[in-house]
């Protein structure tokens, strides 16, 4: 009996600890889905992607961190190709003495930026970090000169181990945890931050590790290539009594280890 019950908690430590502090261990050797800095530069997604290209190029991975660096890869692909703005995504433009056109602009189903008088500045390809350059430029044709400053939102859902759940705009600069208490009230105290997930459709583009990991560091949504659209699902502990029946077949595999080992 005594016996049993050692390899029983052997077999929960090892469930409980061990393979998340592994996994996040592997995610941590990765610095690309933590960007540099709050908002990322195309060259600054560039080398990201470069620097994983030349690691699925190696035969050093196994096959679930090749699988994770290759869904980075293409996530950072598409946002090079396609850009951060999306249909549905609001962008705060403020013009110094042009109150006429400050205003929180709604992007159009055809990525485009539809000024008061049915002026439209196209968005597609633009990432958040080249939005306020690239409106200043656009502007000139309207104002001289302007003095633009700009806050871009991203439209997201949040549920699971959540106070508030729901579907908000959020600013792509906010931490994920600072969204978290701001718009859904905070976490449960039941939540798993290491398997929390961020989802864009049926795929996964931030797991539970990097979840957790962005969560410790710090990340913004937009570090974490958050777009228009992508759910972030906080992951809740099971119920006392679910555990208590894996307890209760952890146990009885531990049993049969044990009787395996004296009878063998």
């Amino acid at each position: 009996m005594r016996m049993r019950l050692v390899v029983a908690a052997l077999l929960v430590g090892w469930v409980g600890s061990s393979v998340p502090n592994a996994l996040l261990a592997q995610q941590t050797d990765s610095t690309v889905v933590i960007a540099r800095r709050p908002m990322v530069t195309r060259a600054e997604l560039q080398a990201a992607l470069d620097e994983l290209q030349r690691g699925l190029a190696s035969s050093g991975y196994s096959p679930a961190i090749r699988s994770a660096k290759q869904v980075e890869a293409d996530v950072i692909r598409e946002r090079l190709a396609e850009g951060d703005i999306r249909p549905g995504d609001d962008i705060k433009v403020e013009i110094l003495a042009e109150p006429g056109l400050s205003a929180t602009y709604n992007i159009s189903p055809s990525r485009t930026l539809l000024l008061p008088g049915g002026s439209a500045i196209p968005m597609q390809g633009v990432l958040r970090s080249e939005v306020q350059d690239y409106l200043k430029q656009a502007l000139k044709r309207y104002v001289v000169d302007p003095t633009v400053t700009v806050t871009t939102y991203v439209r997201i859902s949040m549920f699971g181990a959540l106070n508030k759940p729901g579907v908000f705009a959020a600013p792509a600069s906010i931490l994920l945890t600072e969204e978290i208490m701001k718009d859904a009230a905070g976490p449960t105290n039941n939540v798993r931050w290491e398997r929390s997930t961020i989802k864009r459709g049926d795929r996964v583009i931030v797991d539970g590790p990097a979840f957790a990991l962005a969560v410790r560091q710090g990340a913004t949504l937009d570090q974490l290539n958050v777009q228009a659209g992508d759910r972030i699902d906080l992951d809740a502990k099971p119920p006392t009594g679910v555990l208590l029946r894996i307890l209760g077949g952890v146990s009885a595999l531990g049993g049969l280890i044990y009787l395996a080992y004296h009878v063998l």
